[in-house]
This record gives C-alpha cells, sequence and structure tokens, in this order.
C-alpha cells in the first residue's frame, strides 16, 4: 500500500540521468508528479514537510557520501525513501525504508553502462507496477513490457553494427566539440550520452533540448562543432525533422 503523490528522484551523474528518465516515465504511465535532485545540492534546498512525498536514491555503489548525509537528513524529517541500487548491502540499502537490487555486477571502467541500464529497467518496472494499481491499461502495460523484453536483442543487433560505429567514430575523432540534441524521451540519454564521450574521451560535449537550439546555443554551431541527434518514430518525429 503507499500514499503519496509525489517522487523526488536522488542521484548523481549517471544516476542523475537515470531519475531524469524517470521523471517522464512516471508522468506519462503512472500519473504522479515527479522530478529529480542532485544529491549534493539536495541538502542546500529549503522542503515542504509532506509525508506524501517519496524519495528515489539511485546509485551504482550507494557509498557515496552527499546521498548518504541528505538520506540520513531526509530520514530524521521521517519521509519515506526508496532505493535501486546495484550493491548488496551498502550503506544506503540498510538506510532507506524499502528498495530494489539492479544486481548488474561490477563496473570494471568509469563508463557507468551495465549500472546506468539497470537503474532505468528499474524504474520502469516501478512505474509499470504503480502505473497498473493507477488504472494504466492491459493494453498499454502488455506492449510496454513486450519491447522491454526486446532490449537484449536489440542490444546484440547493435552490437553487431561495431565496424560501422568503429568508422563514424574514427571520422568524427578530429573534432574537439559536441552537441547532442534530442527531446522528450531522449534528453535524458543525450544528457547520458554527453557524460560518458567527456568520461572517456576527455573531449568537450553538451546536451542541449532540441528546439531550444533556436535561442542562444545556436551561435556555438561551427563546422568543428558535431550535432548529434536521435529522431525515433514517435509524435515528435516532425518537429525534431524540422
Amino acid at each position: 500500500k503507499y500514499d503519496f503523490d509525489e517522487v523526488i528522484f536522488v542521484g548523481s551523474w549517471t544516476s542523475y540521468h537515470a531519475g531524469f528518465l524517470g521523471t517522464y516515465w512516471l508522468w506519462d504511465i503512472w500519473n504522479i508528479k515527479s522530478s529529480v535532485e542532485v544529491a549534493s545540492e539536495l541538502e542546500f534546498k529549503k522542503f515542504e514537510i509532506n509525508e506524501k512525498k517519496l524519495f528515489v536514491f539511485i546509485s551504482q555503489s550507494w557509498e557515496t557520501a552527499d546521498s548518504i548525509e541528505i538520506l540520513k537528513y531526509i530520514k530524521s524529517r521521517w519521509w519515506k525513501t526508496l532505493w535501486i541500487v546495484n550493491v548488496v548491502g551498502s550503506t544506503i540499502s540498510r538506510l532507506t525504508d524499502f528498495g530494489m537490487f539492479t544486481r548488474a555486477w561490477t563496473e570494471v571502467w568509469v563508463a557507468s553502462t551495465k549500472a546506468f541500464l539497470s537503474q532505468i529497467s528499474a524504474i520502469l518496472l516501478l512505474a509499470l507496477y504503480f502505473g497498473k494499481r493507477n488504472n494504466l491499461s492491459h493494453a498499454h502495460f502488455g506492449k510496454i513490457l513486450s519491447e522491454f523484453k526486446e532490449i537484449p536483442e536489440k542490444i546484440e543487433q547493435i552490437i553487431k553494427e561495431s565496424e560501422k560505429i568503429k568508422n563514424i567514430a574514427k571520422e568524427i575523432s578530429e573534432y574537439k566539440n559536441f552537441f547532442y540534441l534530442w527531446r522528450h524521451y531522449q534528453l535524458p540519454i543525450a544528457s547520458e550520452w554527453s557524460l560518458k564521450l567527456k568520461e572517456i574521451s576527455y573531449l568537450h560535449s553538451e546536451s542541449y533540448w532540441a528546439w531550444e537550439l533556436k535561442h542562444w546555443p545556436l551561435a556555438l554551431i561551427q563546422e568543428d562543432f558535431p550535432s548529434v541527434m536521435c529522431i525515433p518514430w514517435d509524435f515528435l518525429f516532425d518537429k525534431n525533422m524540422s
């Protein structure tokens, strides 16, 4: 049983982006108010004392000091907390009220790819679970779950394109600045993609709302500033093409 009417995701970097995507899913699937906060900044904000708020902490390791401190503060106010974490027995998993282990095993390098995929998977399942209890249609629920199960096959298809990806990477490797311009569900993915480029290549990259490019960011676009867009076949296809 739950009696909250707002969900606030808390995380840093990759986990923040997972929560960012989660805000879209919770609004659309669960029909509940949701937002995302950077863990290190949350302690400086004033919050209304409201027992109907659910704070969802997201982390790969869950030994991050700034996340632990804000969690302790939230628990001191008796607010409800849930964790989505990879490491069994980690500090935050022991401090929160309830949660979900992603069990993505150990990340062996700086780019937190397995953790991110498992985090957004857990958030999607959470949204579906509560959405089903909040009048989400059986047809819509089944469609999302069916597409979710196809992800491993789609990842395999992408891996088979590795030679083409290498050729593209070689062609753009001479550039020093990149723009990732997406919309809606794809915006948090653009932010994560931009972060991955910075973490691995030490190159400058930005993510931005595609439509907002018409404002000041347009001045940054030059011949040596490639832009990357993901244009899915959805209700925003025509706007993205424009």
